[in-house]
């Protein structure tokens, strides 16, 4: 009930915070915070404190995995969407995420060669990715732009936390990371600006998953033998080093 409770009071707060930073700063920037752990870092730790700690290693190697699967969504939602509209490129986009979280349930690697491989399949994916063509758009967004991305992304999240119970930990973490503010972000920059909006965003989360995947890899290697407060303040400090970089 506490994480229910959490995810009812973060997801309008960080859907609100990013689309009013993409606006400010451009749809890219809104991307790369949509692709940090806001939710996903503070769910792990309600893992460890409402199951146990070793439950939080198993579901932040799968969030991590999942960092990949995110890549993938990314990469396939780009290339359709020069060609197409938002609803084709996001079905194509979810599809390339499903098939690559199959794809990764088969895997099972240590933390530290897993987070390599990830690493790599962000770097090809930032590689592949079309850049933008045209400066970015100026756009006005109508009054019920910012409560329909709200109503969105809580009823997905509150979807996806119903499920987890059934899923088990591995893929409760696999799934975790799916790209629910990217998918709503990107949708929307598709709808308003077109295929160089969504390509500006996509951009961006693919910028904020490097953090993504370093805060669970800090999570995954140490929450079964260090301090909470340890753990989790190492990864927080990772992650804001690692975004900041980028």
């Amino acid at each position: 009930m506490d994480l229910l409770l959490y995810k009812l009071i973060t997801t309008p707060i960080v859907m609100a915070i990013a689309t009013w930073i993409s606006r400010r700063l451009g749809v890219g920037v809104g991307g790369w915070i949509a692709g940090l752990p806001l939710t996903s870092g503070p769910v792990s730790v309600f893992l460890a404190l409402q199951h146990s700690p070793q439950f939080a290693a198993d579901a932040a190697l799968g969030t991590m995995s999942g960092s990949a699967s995110a890549s993938v969504f990314c990469v396939v939602y780009a290339l359709v969407a020069r060609r197409a509209r938002w609803p084709a490129s996001l079905a194509a986009g979810l599809l390339g995420f499903m098939a690559m979280t199959v794809l990764w349930k088969q895997i099972t690697l240590p933390v530290l060669p897993l987070y390599a491989i990830i690493l790599a399949v962000i770097l090809i994916a930032l590689r592949v990715t079309p850049r933008p063509r045209a400066a970015q758009a100026v756009v006005v967004a109508p009054a019920w732009d910012i409560p329909l991305r709200i109503v969105l992304a809580t009823a997905f999240v509150l979807a996806l936390t119903g499920a987890s119970d059934a899923l088990g930990p591995t893929w409760s973490g696999l799934i975790s990371p799916i790209p629910l503010y990217a998918s709503l972000m990107v949708t929307f920059a598709h709808a308003q600006q077109g295929a160089d909006g969504a390509l500006r965003v996509l951009r961006g989360v693919l910028l904020g998953t490097f953090a993504f995947a370093s805060f669970f890899l800090v999570v995954g290697a140490t929450v079964t033998v260090w301090p909470l407060w340890l753990v989790y303040g190492l990864a927080s400090l990772a992650a804001m080093l690692i975004n900041g970089a980028m």
